[in-house]
């Protein structure tokens, strides 16, 4: 299997002005002023102000990761800890007071699995992953893994290491090799409409049965089938949001294809990352908004990065 699109899968846009806003009118009231709602000037996040183009958390999370899987030729357990310990740990940028009260942080924000990480990290534990999480991370972080190990038989424990790093959960664990294995079937047979209805035949049933949720709403708006999913940051409605947008998606478009789940609001920033890897994969770096690309945090870096692990893997 030739992993030619791969490098795509890691520019995602990030909607960090609008992240996390939980009340669709206002989200619409507010986009509507504004022609590009991927960049509008100012953030109307009620829990963390950064600037317009920076990265998310989950950005900097999968950035890490292209990071020390390029160093290392390979995932490195050890080098991904440091990694992390480093973009996340004490002196970083998400190593600042936050008001207990009051209105959003100014600054990044650090999630609760990546908290629970770092503690145990700290005190020198062998498994550091939050064994609570239900979050989309590993999901997000799998495009990594499958654009350098997919089609191979190490892509499956690789994976698990990766994941379990930050996230020791079952659920967390499965909707990554869901995803990976989406990915994975789109890099090998490129643009699919039938992508979503193949994935079943790729999962166990209880997956499966998840997965229908998504087509059964294919109908509805995406803003009404991701709110009635689960627009908040948890799994599985996070997962499936993304498959319900993929499902109506022109790759041929990417930036329109992206844009309904950026604005149906709730944690639309994993959602779109996780559709951005999806889209990417079929439609090749010609297919990317580079317009919008331009105004992405560490945009060129991540690309030069995301080639050198494509011509790993073709090595």
């Amino acid at each position: 299997m030739v992993l030619k699109k791969a490098d795509n899968m890691n520019n995602n846009i990030p909607p960090l002005p609008v992240h996390w806003v939980y009340n669709q009118d206002i989200l619409a009231s507010e986009v509507a002023k504004h022609a590009n709602p991927e960049f509008i000037p100012n953030s109307i996040c009620p829990f963390y102000q950064i600037p317009t183009g920076k990265n998310s958390a989950y950005g900097d999370h999968l950035y890490v990761l292209l990071k020390s899987v390029v160093e290392s030729r390979g995932f490195n357990e050890n080098a991904y800890k440091e990694g992390l310990k480093a973009m996340f740990g004490p002196g970083s940028a998400f190593d600042y007071e936050r008001p207990s009260s009051g209105g959003p942080a100014q600054g990044p924000y650090l999630h609760g699995s990546m908290k629970k990480f770092l503690q145990n990290l700290a005190q020198n534990q062998e498994n550091t992953g939050d064994t609570g999480s239900t979050d989309a991370d590993g999901v997000i972080n799998s495009s990594v893994i499958v654009a350098l190990y997919g089609g191979t038989p190490q892509m499956i424990p690789k994976l698990e290491a990766m994941v379990k790093v930050v996230q020791n959960t079952p659920i967390c664990l499965k909707f990554a090799l869901t995803g990976a294995r989406l990915l994975e079937d789109l890099i090998k047979n490129g643009p699919n409409a039938n992508a979503v209805e193949n994935l079943k035949s790729l999962v166990d049933a209880d997956m499966a049965q998840e997965i229908s949720k998504a087509e059964d709403l294919k109908p509805h708006p995406h803003i009404v089938a991701a709110k009635k999913l689960g627009y908040a940051c948890s799994l599985p409605g996070s997962f499936l949001g993304m498959l319900h947008c993929l499902l109506s998606a022109t790759p041929g478009n990417f930036t329109e294809s992206v844009r309904p789940t950026l604005l149906a609001g709730g944690d639309n920033c994993a959602r779109a990352a996780m559709l951005g890897a999806c889209l990417g994969a079929q439609v090749g770096i010609e297919g990317l908004p580079g317009d919008l690309l331009a105004q992405v945090e560490r945009g060129e870096e991540v690309r030069a990065l995301a080639q050198q692990l494509v011509d790993m893997r073709q090595a």
